[in-house]
């Protein structure tokens, strides 16, 4: 029998080789922005080089600079090549069409400092067969794409600048509008859907000026408006990673120091910031610097900044379960989560604890700290971006969920954590990094998978993700109503499950 052959694709930049598993067409590491390399190195994505004859895009590329994580250890995900060459994009289509396809770009999460668009979590054959092309970019992360330089002196000479992870986001919507449709995608239907840090950059990109007009619907998963930083804490980052650099033997005195230093300096420095920082105050994240994010997100998107109509968003029901695993010297005691609430919110967050020990008077103490953080940090910013978008009017629309399918694996105490949901989005189950996290996918998963899935792809053809064979009925959220999808072995709608503690949190 004859091999079929291997679909090619004339980009702007030259032509590219994928392959083709059973209906699927699958093109892996195509550049959308130039390499950040030598004099590009900390500076904003240039536009990607041509090439001659046929380029061969049938592997993954190297993934962003990133430390080892415990985090994608307990994942089972294995490390691809590294390389500062990163900023390469993977596609799976069904094929080029006359009649275009809804495009998903799925931006990746790892708390801005891990992951790559080529794990098996993010595999992209099932939602490509149910009618989408599906776009996975890489982007620069850690020092590598959110260190802020422009404090340093000499940085104006350089061009360094901010967010660079955002603007790489960007690039690659860019190249999604110039480029997607020889792969038989729509460039005027394009979704960005990501968790946690995914989606917490979406929630940035919902009020940046130059993501206007790249995507028109966005979905977001256990992130969202709230995880930036302002000038002044981005400084003190910079200052403390030069410091960290300096203790290492390096002599830091301008921003071409920290420009020219070896990739394994950075990272080194880098793991340094990140332990002291902690899992609940991340050191690198996006910075609210007046320009590329000119304001507070919240703030831009009630201003209606980006025109995107319709948000689906949504979290995990204990997100921070994962965390509390992965890091075992979390103190999750009755008195640290006081004193944590406290020194956060001062003595209007006296009544909250209150409130929650009331509600949940039968708790263990790592399950009311698992509550009440996992509510400030990921239920109630998620609540707060609903608002602002439906606030700006214009026909706007949020759909939210809460997802509370617990996985048994690792004794059950994870239960309904962070990062949980992805496999169900993707299809994924069954792949051997979301089998050890989920366990063995029984009938009942397969089909929470298949209404997931169904209600994502329908929201981005239509904007709503209420659809036959998926969840159905999902009614638009409201200040007024908070209908809620619930995603467990039981799939139904109603009032948002928090909606009791939310009133409870101080503005």
């Amino acid at each position: 029998m004859t091999a079929p052959a291997r679909p090619v694709v004339e980009l702007s930049t030259g032509r590219v080789r994928g392959v083709r598993i059973g209906a699927v067409e699958v093109f892996r590491a195509l550049p959308y922005a130039a390499a950040p390399i030598g004099a590009r190195r900390f500076c904003p994505p240039e536009p990607p080089e041509s090439w001659a004859g046929v380029r061969d895009a049938s592997t993954p590329g190297p993934m962003a600079m990133q430390n080892e994580s415990s985090f994608q250890q307990l994942l089972g995900t294995t490390r691809p090549e590294m390389s500062e060459d990163c900023l390469t994009l993977d596609v799976w289509t069904s094929g080029p069409s006359d009649e275009r396809r809804p495009v998903m770009v799925w931006i990746h999460g790892g708390t801005f400092l891990t992951g790559t668009s080529s794990s098996s979590w993010y595999d992209g054959h099932a939602l490509s067969q149910r009618g989408v092309v599906l776009v996975c970019p890489n982007y620069r992360l850690g020092a590598f794409g959110f260190l802020d330089l422009t404090s340093l002196p000499g940085a104006d000479e350089l061009a360094p600048t901010s967010n660079l992870g955002l603007r790489d986001q960007v690039a690659a919507l860019r190249w999604v509008r110039a480029e997607i449709a020889a792969f038989g995608g729509d460039p005027d239907n394009v979704t960005v859907f990501g968790e946690s840090a995914g989606a917490m950059s979406i929630g940035t990109l919902l009020a940046t000026p130059d993501a206007n007009g790249l995507f028109g619907r966005a979905i977001l998963q256990s992130g969202a408006a709230s995880n930036v930083i302002d000038r002044g804490r981005a400084e003190r980052v910079t200052g403390q990673f030069t410091a960290t650099l300096e203790s290492a033997g390096r002599s830091v005195n301008t921003a071409l120091d920290v420009i020219t230093a070896p990739a394994d300096a950075i990272l080194a420095a880098q793991r340094t910031i990140a332990r002291q920082a902690g899992w609940l105050d991340l050191a690198f994240q996006p910075v609210v610097d007046g320009s590329f994010v000119p304001m507070d997100p919240l703030a831009g998107i009630a201003a209606g900044t980006v025109a995107t109509s319709d948000v689906l968003i949504g979290v995990n029901a204990e997100e921070m379960r994962l965390f509390s695993l992965i890091d075992p010297t979390l103190d999750t005691s009755a008195e640290a989560l006081d004193a944590l609430v406290i020194a956060t919110l001062g003595q209007r967050g006296r009544p909250l604890l209150d409130t929650y020990r009331a509600v949940m008077a039968s708790a263990s103490d790592l399950e009311l700290w698992a509550a009440v953080i996992g509510d400030g940090g990921f239920t109630l910013p998620a609540h707060r971006l609903a608002l602002a978008h439906l606030g700006a009017g214009g026909g706007r629309t949020v759909h939210q969920y809460w997802f509370e399918w617990a996985t048994p694996s690792f004794g059950g105490i994870l239960g309904a954590c962070h990062v949980v949901d992805v496999p169900f989005v993707f299809g994924t189950l069954d792949r051997a990094g979301p089998a050890l996290f989920l366990g063995p996918a029984d009938a009942e998963m397969h089909a929470l998978s298949d209404a997931i899935q169904k209600s994502w792809v329908a929201f981005a053809a239509t904007g709503t993700p209420d659809t036959p064979g998926g969840v159905s009925p999902w009614p638009p959220y409201g200040p007024a109503d908070l209908s809620t999808a619930v995603l467990g072995s039981d799939i139904g709608t109603g009032t948002h499950p928090r909606a009791h503690l939310l009133e409870v949190w101080p503005d």
